[in-house]
């Protein structure tokens, strides 16, 4: 934990909020120190990653997989093993539930990617049920929104993932 501000850092804080600017680099250095204690803070606050899990359903012949948690670097490789395994089995189709994953980084999306691929490659239907807006953000900035094969209907009723203008 970041010990308190020292006496000079004090006396430079009150500086700034006297409105005194005389170019004192001693004081910009400890400036930059306690914005720099400030993202150590905010990075050590942060919140632990929600565990990932997949449940597999089997119901008329299809198989669904249930995401919920983080699909990151750290779980990409359960979900790759999960979509071989299926890939293997003689299944015809896959649908991947994205509406109960918290989180998704580069690694995950490439792991939506990979269920494409084995899709195209070993001739069974792929389809996604959206996740959702900070989910479906990632597919639209990398515009694979329109190059994946999302579900349409209940899973997005009433909601468009397309942001109107970037901010």
């Amino acid at each position: 934990m970041p010990a308190g501000p020292s006496t000079y850092d004090r006396a430079c804080e009150e500086r700034d909020d006297r409105g005194a600017s005389d170019g004192n680099a001693g004081c910009a250095r400890a400036a930059r120190r306690r914005r720099a204690a400030g993202r150590r803070e905010v990075v050590s606050g942060s919140t632990l990653p929600e565990p990932f899990e997949a449940q597999d359903v089997l119901r008329d012949g299809r198989r669904t997989l249930i995401l919920s948690g983080d699909l990151d670097i750290a779980s990409a490789s359960a979900l790759k093993e999960m979509l071989l395994d299926i890939s293997r089995d003689g299944t015809t189709a896959i649908t991947l539930d994205l509406r109960g994953l918290t989180f998704m980084d580069s690694t995950g999306l490439f792991m939506i990617l990979f269920a494409k691929e084995l899709a195209d490659t070993n001739g069974f239907d792929l389809s996604l049920i959206p996740g959702s807006p900070k989910i479906q953000r990632i597919f639209e900035l990398t515009a694979l929104l329109d190059l994946l094969p999302f579900e349409a209907g209940e899973a997005t009723a009433g909601q468009d993932y397309r942001a109107t203008e970037l901010g």
